[in-house]
């Protein structure tokens, strides 16, 4: 054989070899491609099992949240997050039905709430220089029909409101410090008109300066707003939505592993497809419509819920989710509530300071054995002391939808 030749043989066997060590490496690093329209995506959870039998489970998200679920064989779970920024939220849900939540803050602040199984929360922000306010709120449900809610404030101050079985609310005067008007009670109707008591009008106590006494303070003016009603809209919860242009939550339907425990990273499993929602105002219930273009799907599975909230105004927003099975809240890509699990209907809540504008909402939620279901999120407004769906004026479908 010329040397040539032999030379030319030699490299074509260099070249194929070096297709087959290519080839290799694209095989075992597949190319992922990302959606516009995921707003968050967790990495594949992590469990580990220790010697006592408890579990602990992590989860990374694509915002670089690292969340770890620790479930104790005496049914208490720990769940810690800490976020990018260094802010670390722990929650400890106990099998008695108490849970406590603390969150510490960069700056130092350490905000502790503390939910009794009655639906008492007592709230305690500590601050960095030791500075410490406390607030409470008390929810009772009253053998007539109506339900109490007293919340006592840092500086001492109380409000209550009574909400009757017809869906009005009473506004009580509560106990106010020095020098403040008392407000009236006020009635608030079902269809979001107000009623006064005036005799619940305080007189102002103004303080004694140079001999002059102030005259008492003109009759406080009643507030033109108030908790808005809400009407369910008509037909089935779960609608196609070509034909809905005015049910902006896009929920994606995954069918999910049977005798899963909690939420699962959605992105390793199949689409069925989307579905629209009108309000995440599923009351606890029998399930058995399914969904439109899905068949026999009752049971383990998933909904991955996005949408948009145009937020009327700066401040902190308390929000509250309650669903049979788990269910997690984002808001920008940020934990705010982690109701996550294999439970009958339950309530958690978290806070959150927001900007007016648009924000991105992103629900997870599971449903474990048939039939029974719930996924319900309200929402508590600054400077309120009362809890709403919130208003669908306020909703877009999430972007790129």
């Amino acid at each position: 054989m010329h040397k040539r030749s032999i030379l030319l043989a030699v490299g074509l066997i260099g070249l194929s070899a070096s297709c087959k060590t290519t080839g290799s490496k694209k095989s075992a690093t597949p190319v992922i491609t990302p959606t516009t329209t995921t707003a968050t995506v967790l990495k594949p959870a992590t469990t580990a099992t220790a010697s006592d039998g408890s579990t602990s489970t992590t989860t990374t998200a694509a915002d670089g949240t690292i969340t770890v679920v620790k479930r104790a064989i005496d049914g208490t779970v720990t769940t810690v997050s800490t976020r990018k920024d260094g802010v670390v939220t722990t929650s400890i849900a106990k099998n008695d039905g108490t849970t406590t939540t603390t969150t510490r803050s960069t700056d130092g602040t350490s905000t502790v709430v503390v939910t009794a199984i009655n639906g008492a929360t007592t709230t305690t922000v500590t601050k960095a220089d030791g500075t410490v306010s406390k607030s409470s709120t008390v929810v009772t449900k009253n053998a007539n029909g109506t339900t109490t809610t007293v919340t006592t404030n840092p500086n001492g101050t109380t409000s209550t409101v009574i909400t009757n079985a017809d869906g009005t609310h009473v506004n009580t005067a509560g106990t106010y410090q020095a020098n403040q008007v008392a407000y009236p009670v006020a009635t608030v109707q079902t269809d979001g008109s107000y009623s006064y008591d005036t005799s619940a009008y305080a007189p102002y106590s103004a303080p004694v300066a140079y001999g002059y006494t102030a005259p008492a303070a003109p009759l406080y003016a009643p507030p033109t707003y108030g908790a808005p009603t809400y009407t369910p809209a008509p037909g089935p919860v779960f609608v196609d939505c070509g034909a809905y242009s005015d049910r902006k939550l896009v929920a994606s339907v995954y069918k999910i592993p049977s005798q899963s425990r909690s939420i699962p990273n959605f992105s390793t499993l199949y689409k069925e497809r989307d579905v629209c929602l009108n309000q995440l105002d599923v009351t606890n219930r029998n399930f058995k419509e399914g969904f439109p273009g899905v068949s026999n799907l009752l049971e383990w599975f998933g909904l991955d819920i996005r949408w948009s909230v145009n937020i009327p105004a700066d401040g902190t927003y308390k929000f509250f989710l309650n669903s049979d099975d788990g269910s997690i809240l984002w808001i920008d890509n940020n934990l705010v509530v982690n109701n996550d699990g294999i439970h009958s209907h339950q309530e958690r809540s978290g806070s959150v300071s927001l900007t007016a504008g648009y924000h991105s909402f992103h629900v997870s939620y599971i449903q474990g054995p048939k039939y029974q279901i719930a996924l319900e999120l309200a929402w508590q407004k600054p400077y309120t002391n009362y809890s709403e769906y919130i208003p669908t004026s306020l909703f877009a479908r999430p972007q790129g939808y």
